[in-house]
C-alpha cells in the first residue's frame, strides 16, 4: 500500500510539474487573436490603436501578478508619426482599385485629391542627358506620375531641379511586386501610392486616374512601453530581459487595417508565456518582461528605454527579444548571435540534446528590432525569430490563424536557454 501511494504521489507531483513547465498553445492562439482583432486598429497611432493594446497587454501582466517598475505598467514617450486614418481611394481608367489589396499608401505620403491624366516616368533621364533637362523644365502638376519599383533609388539621387519637377506631380504611383507597408516619420507634399503590378489591367498614357488620401501627420504623439517582472529569490537587482514589440501599421483609411499576427503578435503571445511560466517558477535572478511599442517606427520604444531605463543597463545579464513566432518548421534564426559565441553554443546544445527545434541559424548584428539598441550599449542581447512558410509581412494578409507550427518546440527551447543563461 505504501508503495501505491509512493507511486500516486509521484505520479501526481509529476503532471503537475509538466502542467506549469507547458505553455499553452490556446491561450496563446487567444492572445494573438484578439491583438489582431479589427478594434486593435492594427496597434498603430489611429483610434488609440495603441494604447488599447499596450492596456490589453497590461491587463495581461497584472493576471499574470507581474511587478510592476514603480506605481505603473507603463513607460510613455513620444514621436511623429504619419497616419492615414479616413479615405484611401484609388482608381485608374475605369478600373476601382482595393486598398491593401491592389495598392496601399507609401508610408510618408502625404494628403491629395483629384482627376489627373496619367504619364509614364521617362527611363531615360538615367542615362541621358536631354531627357534630364527635359524633365526638370517640365511642370507635372496636371499629371499622374508612373513608374516601376526598381528606379525608386535613381529618383532620390536626381539632381535638385529634377527632384522640384518630381515633387510638383499631383499623385505618384509606383509599381511594386508585393506590397509592403511600414511607417514613417515624416510626410510628404503629395499623395504617393504603392500598387500591385500584377492586378493592374494595361496602362496606357493619359488615362484619367481619380485619387484620394487623407494623411495626418501626427506630431509628438504620446505612445508607451509596458513593461514589468518576476522578483529574483536571490539577486533581485540583476535582470535577464525578455522583450517584443506590439505595434504594428495601423491602418489604411476608415475600413482597411494591418493585423500584424506573424509580426508580432505572435512574439507577444511568446513572451506572455514565458512570463506565466516564470511567475510560477521564478529564478535567482528578476526577469522583467517588456513589450515595446514603435518598434516599426524606428525602434523607436526601445532607444527611448535604453536611454531613460526603470532600471540600470549594467544589471542586465541578457536580454532576449522575440518576434514573428508563427511557424517553425525551418527552425530559429538567432540575430546577434556571432557577437556571442558562447550564449549560442549553450542554445544550440539544448537543442541538440532535446530536439525541439529542426535548425538553429545565427547572423550577425543588425538594426532589425528591439534587441539592437542593448547590444550597442554593451548589453548581451539576441534576437529570435521562427523560420517557416508564411509569406505575409507588413500587408493585410497577416492575420489569424497562424500555423503556430513549432510555438511548443520554440517556448522549450527558450526556457531552458533562459534558466541557462540565469545560472551563468
Amino acid at each position: 500500500m505504501k508503495n501505491k501511494r509512493s507511486f500516486l504521489l509521484a505520479f501526481l507531483l509529476s503532471v503537475s510539474l509538466n502542467y506549469v513547465t507547458a505553455q499553452d498553445l490556446d491561450r496563446a492562439r487567444e492572445i494573438i487573436d484578439t491583438l489582431c482583432a479589427p478594434g486593435m486598429h492594427g496597434r498603430g497611432y489611429v483610434r488609440d490603436g495603441d494604447k488599447i493594446a499596450a492596456d490589453y497587454i497590461e491587463a495581461q501582466f497584472k493576471e499574470i501578478g507581474l511587478t510592476p517598475f514603480g506605481i505603473n505598467y507603463k513607460q510613455e514617450f513620444q514621436l511623429d508619426v504619419n497616419t492615414f486614418p479616413e479615405q484611401a481611394a484609388l482608381q485608374i481608367g475605369k478600373q476601382v482599385l482595393l486598398p491593401g489589396i491592389d495598392f496601399i499608401a507609401d508610408a510618408a505620403s502625404g494628403s491629395g485629391y483629384g482627376e489627373a491624366k496619367l504619364i509614364f516616368l521617362d527611363t531615360l533621364i538615367f542615362s541621358d542627358e536631354a531627357a534630364l533637362k527635359n524633365f526638370s523644365s517640365t511642370n507635372f502638376t496636371k499629371n499622374v506620375l508612373v513608374y516601376d519599383a526598381k528606379y525608386e533609388s535613381k529618383i532620390r539621387e536626381l539632381p535638385q531641379e529634377a527632384i522640384k519637377s518630381y515633387l510638383s506631380a499631383a499623385c505618384v504611383i509606383v509599381l511594386h511586386e508585393k506590397l509592403t507597408g511600414s511607417i514613417r516619420r515624416e510626410q510628404y507634399r503629395f499623395p504617393k501610392f504603392l500598387v500591385l503590378k500584377k492586378n493592374i489591367k494595361k496602362l496606357k498614357k493619359k488615362q484619367k486616374v481619380i485619387f484620394q488620401l487623407d494623411a495626418v501627420m501626427q506630431p509628438a504623439y504620446k505612445t508607451q512601453n509596458v513593461l514589468a517582472y518576476v522578483p529574483g529569490s536571490v539577486q533581485q537587482d540583476s535582470f535577464l530581459v525578455v522583450c517584443a514589440h506590439y505595434d504594428h501599421l495601423g491602418t489604411l483609411g476608415n475600413k482597411v487595417y494591418f493585423p500584424g499576427a506573424n509580426d508580432n503578435a505572435s512574439g507577444v503571445a511568446m513572451m506572455l508565456e514565458l512570463a506565466h511560466y516564470f511567475k510560477e517558477n521564478p529564478l535567482d535572478v528578476s526577469v522583467a518582461f517588456i513589450a515595446f511599442g514603435a518598434e516599426e517606427a524606428g525602434l523607436v520604444g526601445s532607444r527611448f528605454f535604453n536611454a531613460y531605463p526603470v532600471f540600470p543597463l549594467d544589471n542586465i545579464k541578457f536580454v532576449f527579444n522575440l518576434d514573428l513566432f508563427g511557424t517553425g518548421e525551418e527552425g530559429i534564426t538567432a540575430v546577434n548571435a556571432e557577437a556571442l559565441p558562447e550564449a549560442f553554443s549553450a542554445l544550440k546544445e539544448i537543442n541538440e540534446d532535446n530536439h525541439y527545434l529542426s535548425t538553429i541559424k545565427k547572423r550577425g548584428q543588425a538594426a532589425n528590432s528591439d534587441h539592437y539598441f542593448f547590444a550597442e550599449n554593451g548589453v548581451p542581447a539576441m534576437f529570435f525569430y521562427l523560420m517557416g512558410d508564411w509569406q505575409n509581412y507588413h500587408d493585410i494578409f497577416d492575420k489569424t490563424p497562424l500555423p503556430l507550427t513549432e510555438f511548443d518546440g520554440a517556448f522549450d527551447l527558450l526556457r531552458d536557454f533562459i534558466k541557462e543563461i540565469a545560472e551563468k
